[in-house]
């Protein structure tokens, strides 16, 4: 019975409240809390999300193949390092991967 009454009151409007302007409400709150969270996730995951790219780039120029049951990564362009620093950073994520570097 109570949520027919709450429901009339909206329909009827309840002084400058109608259904639509709670639906506008609603939507302008909403937006406000995207803003909000895009300004606080930001600063938090943009550093990382621009090192992941930087990884992936790296990465893409890189070559692997199976020699002997064991994976072997050649770049052929780019910075031979970064593509060991990128492993590198993957295994303190991850967990230990048995690589062995050499060059």
């Amino acid at each position: 019975m109570a949520g027919n009454e709450i429901a009339k009151e909206l329909l009827r409007g309840t002084g400058a409240m109608t259904i639509g302007s709670l639906n506008a409400d609603l939507a302008a709150l909403s937006q406000a809390g995207l803003g909000f969270g895009q300004q606080v996730a930001a600063p938090l995951f943009d550093p990382s999300i621009a090192a992941a790219q930087a990884d992936i780039g790296f990465l893409g120029q890189a070559g692997a193949r199976v020699v002997n049951n064991q994976v072997v990564i050649n770049v052929t362009g780019g910075d031979p390092q970064a593509v060991v620093d990128a492993l590198r950073r993957y295994m303190n994520q991850n967990g230990a991967v048995p690589i062995k570097v050499s060059g």
